[in-house]
């Protein structure tokens, strides 16, 4: 597992950022399973958005919020398993 840093996806989603093609070699190899899953905080998923509105525009941080997966989503994920592994201990 990896930690998804913000760095690495505003450098990927940010075609004039001067380090876009070495996040994108690097989400090639993120995407291929190099390094297993990644674990994406919600303090990074809201930064990236944040940085891209700002860097950017609205469409492509709309669009980049709605890729990633939000991290509400993964803890109620995680939480759902929790609970269901418990209910059957």
């Amino acid at each position: 597992m990896i930690v998804l840093d913000s760095s690495f996806l505003i450098g990927f989603y940010n075609d004039r950022d001067v380090h876009h093609a070495k996040a994108s070699s690097l989400m090639r190899d993120f995407l291929d399973g190099r390094w297993g899953k990644g674990l994406l905080l919600e303090y990074v998923f809201l930064e990236v958005v944040a940085v891209l509105l700002v860097r950017t525009d609205l469409a492509t941080a709309a669009s980049v919020g709605g890729i990633l997966p939000s991290p509400l989503s993964a803890k109620q994920s995680l939480a759902s398993q929790t609970v269901r592994s418990r209910r059957w201990h």
